[in-house]
């Protein structure tokens, strides 16, 4: 988006790689339908609901099975993949249920 506004902008990443990252959406401990939650982000992982997403932010997306279905324009961006001398980004491990726990109950408490 910004380099639709400033076309002299570049990219750069370094090459000993960096931290790949996503959205993320947890559920509150308290929240009234925590089913429906649940439900919902198990929506947003799918494939076909992901790149929708993405190309509506145009950024792109961790989960599998969205290449053939990204916006062709977003795809050629090219920080969309890395060169030779960039290093490859990294995903952080997803989190584990005891981590959910604590995300969830920070934002119980972000909510009082």
């Amino acid at each position: 988006m910004a380099r639709a506004k400033r076309g002299i902008l570049k990219r750069a990443f370094p090459t000993w790689g960096y931290a790949a990252r996503t959205e993320n959406v947890v559920p509150m401990n308290d929240a009234p339908h925590r089913g429906g939650s649940i439900a919902f982000m198990e929506f947003l992982l799918m494939p076909e609901s992901n790149v929708a997403v993405s190309n509506h932010c145009r950024y792109g997306s961790g989960v599998s099975g969205v290449g053939e279905l990204v916006d062709p324009a977003l795809a050629r961006l090219p920080e969309s993949g890395c060169q030779a001398t960039e290093g490859q980004a990294r995903f952080i491990e997803v989190s584990d249920e005891a981590a959910r726990a604590v995300y969830s109950q920070n934002w119980t408490n972000v909510k009082k």
